[in-house]
């Protein structure tokens, strides 16, 4: 018997939605071209934070960073930290790690019989180095700097194809470092030109450059194993701060073990204490970015969900009023009112059901043909876009589907037409069988 009232129930609210096509389907258009938006738009943001992450990861030097306390902030040559051979397989024996980059930075003045520019000479082992990002796939010409490589005629240098053209200068012609060495002093080395690179960004073409890790300790004066920085790039399944903990744990037990007599925490006769930091941390613009975006997101679909739900609640309204007669002949004959408004719940339920399923057909749709072809954004914008540091330009826009956000994303749409119902169906319960037996249309 329940069965057969239910069913009876479903087919005239499945009638009555039908009674007036060109308003349903409009209201099914609404919903689901709303509700397919806001997957699509879901989709396609989730794929853009995701490769901002991995490229500020990048840009960062690593998922996580180990460098001495302030070195992030000042950036001196003197802020140096001690990583031997041993300490760096440790490092990479840490669940979650897969690689460890020891780097020196150092930012100098290079220059030519002719000329001089800034740069920021980055001294790198290349092999460790493309575990993160790969400097040889960006060369134009000439070679990536070796370990070992170097001898009279000046350690290896790559420059930025910007810098290359500041100076004036070409594969083989020797150029000058001027820089603060890590005792204070002002000191110069000499580099062969041995290639040009272009990341495809203008400003980091005209101040990026690349050495061997031994060309840019002779430059500063560092001894041993000393860098300032070790980039660890990790297993992107696990959060960051996992990593940084468990890097942590390890560097402790260094510090409490035989490294410690091998220098761990002491440097030049100088008590060092080691900063980790997540690249979240390291590049805390870019975080603030993807949560504004993504917020900016959830109120921009909250709002189109919101005028979508008045809009129902219009529409129902003038379907009660054009139905006011039948409600009053449904009371005449019985029908209490909680009975009426549930016919038009049950009419909002189907029609929510409905426009969900082609929302989402047109959502999914939509997610494929983006994750297949993907977006340029440089085709798109036409302009050099940046964030952070981060150069868009290159950047294919693709989606991602998560379901967790997919279904919170169905079960808030559903919920809301389904409120903007409400309304309508208690106003339709508030008419006296006698007065809308009298209404004529």
């Amino acid at each position: 018997m329940f069965k057969s009232t239910v069913l009876v129930m479903f087919l005239m609210a499945w009638r009555n939605l039908w009674r007036n096509r060109v308003r349903t389907l409009i209201l099914i258009s609404a919903i689901g071209g709303s509700y397919g938006l806001s997957l699509f738009s879901m989709g396609m943001g989730d794929d853009m934070h995701g490769s901002l992450a991995d490229k500020a990861g990048e840009i960062a030097g690593g998922h996580v960073l180990v460098h001495a306390k302030g070195f992030h902030a000042d950036r001196e040559s003197s802020q140096i930290i001690d990583a031997p051979p041993a300490l760096l397989q440790l490092l990479r024996a840490t669940p979650g790690v897969v690689e460890v980059a020891p780097r020196v930075l150092i930012a100098g003045l290079l220059t030519t019989s002719e000329s001089s520019a800034p740069i920021m000479l980055q001294g790198v082992d290349t092999d460790r180095e493309k575990a993160l990002f790969d400097p040889t796939s960006k060369l134009t010409q000439g070679v990536m700097p070796k370990t070992g490589d170097g001898g009279q005629l000046g350690h290896p240098i790559v420059l930025g194809k910007g810098v290359m053209a500041e100076l004036s200068v070409k594969l083989g012609d020797r150029v000058v470092l001027t820089s603060n060495r890590a005792d204070g002093e002002v000191g110069r080395a000499l580099f062969l030109v041995t290639g040009v690179i272009a990341t495809g960004s203008r400003d980091l073409d005209r101040a990026i450059a690349y050495t061997n890790l031994a060309g840019a300790r002779s430059a500063l004066g560092l001894k041993g194993s000393q860098v300032h920085e070790l980039g660890i790039v990790a297993d992107m399944t696990l959060a960051s701060e996992t990593i940084k903990t468990a890097v942590l744990a390890t560097l402790n037990a260094w510090d409490s073990g035989p490294g410690a007599q091998k220098g761990g925490k002491t440097v030049a006769g100088k008590t060092v204490t080691r900063e980790v930091l997540t690249w979240q941390q390291a590049m805390p613009e870019i975080v603030g970015f993807i949560e504004i975006d993504d917020a900016f997101n959830y109120v921009f679909l909250i709002v189109l969900f919101i005028i979508v739900a008045f809009a129902i609640a219009n529409s129902f309204l003038m379907v009660v009023m054009e139905r006011v007669r039948e409600f009053g002949l449904l009371s005449a004959l019985g029908v209490t009112g909680p009975r009426i408004a549930g016919l038009l719940i049950l009419e909002t339920a189907v029609l929510t059901l409905v426009s969900l399923t082609a929302g989402f057909l047109l959502g999914f749709t939509a997610h494929l043909a983006l994750q297949h072809w993907g977006l340029d954004v440089a085709e798109l914008y036409g302009v050099e876009m940046g964030v952070g540091g981060i150069d868009m330009g290159d950047m294919v826009l693709r989606s991602e589907l998560r379901p967790v956000k997919w279904l919170t994303a169905t079960v808030g749409a559903g919920t809301l037409v389904m409120l903007s119902a409400l309304y309508p169906a208690w106003k339709a319960t508030r008419m006296a069988p006698s007065e809308a037996m009298r209404f004529y249309e």
